[in-house]
């Protein structure tokens, strides 16, 4: 017969694994929160709407306000590029490898390509 008694180690593997998918889901709202505010900051800045923005790199106003929502979880490099180059930006991305006690993390930013001369 098996105990239904845990054993301190399972308590503390279920509780870890528990905390990894806690850190690994607020790593993946923090990164769509900055891709939202990412958009919304370089349209703001450049004096446009979203129907401006929608208008110039191909979409809709509402494909735009949904990216500037940080709920949502739909967006696409190939459209963050657009926008980015739309905007006279670049997007570069950087990877960190994980660490036992942090969980994975990519940099998204948009950096302004130089005017050409």
């Amino acid at each position: 017969m098996m105990s239904k008694i845990k054993t301190a180690t399972k308590i503390l593997d279920e509780s870890a694994s528990h905390t990894l998918d806690i850190q690994q889901e607020v790593a993946r709202q923090r990164l769509n929160l900055e891709c939202s505010q990412l958009i919304y900051k370089l349209r703001k800045n450049a004096g446009m709407s979203q129907k401006d923005l929608a208008t110039l790199v191909g979409t809709s106003q509402s494909a735009i306000a949904r990216l500037e929502n940080s709920d949502y979880d739909g967006r696409t490099l190939t459209m963050m590029m657009k926008i980015a180059s739309s905007l006279g930006f670049r997007l570069e991305l950087n990877l960190i490898q994980n660490d036992s006690e942090i969980p994975s993390t990519v940099d998204v930013r948009a950096k302004q390509t130089p005017a050409s001369a």
